[in-house]
């Protein structure tokens, strides 16, 4: 996701922009110009069709980055951001990763 455009509300600020891309690809845009106070609809809140209740989270436990110092690495090409997307399931296992922005074929590689 990218965001941008942001609506000051109060002390807060919130992005009115809001893209989704798909191999680099522009699939979703969001445009919002306001923010409301308006109570949601209870629906709205209800979960999708299909999904799985995995239960309230007991425990608050922060995700940590592994990192390793092999995947800082240069490529022949030089520079740039690739945007890798994936479906991590309840069980925390990833799967269907794919490069969404790509910078050039070894770049992103190097990323997956």
């Amino acid at each position: 996701m990218e965001y941008g455009s942001y609506v000051k509300d109060g002390e807060k600020v919130y992005p009115a922009k809001m893209e989704r891309f798909d191999r680099g690809t522009l699939t979703v845009e969001v445009n919002r110009l306001t923010v409301d106070h308006n109570p949601v609809d209870a629906s709205m809140l209800a979960p999708a069709a299909g999904s799985d209740d995995i239960g309230q989270c007991r425990k608050f436990e922060p995700a940590w980055a592994l990192v390793d110092r092999d995947n800082f690495k240069r490529t022949s090409k030089g520079r740039g951001v690739v945007v890798v997307g994936a479906v991590v399931d309840k069980d925390g296992a990833m799967r269907d990763v794919q490069v969404q922005q790509s910078v050039d074929p070894e770049t992103d590689q190097l990323a997956l």
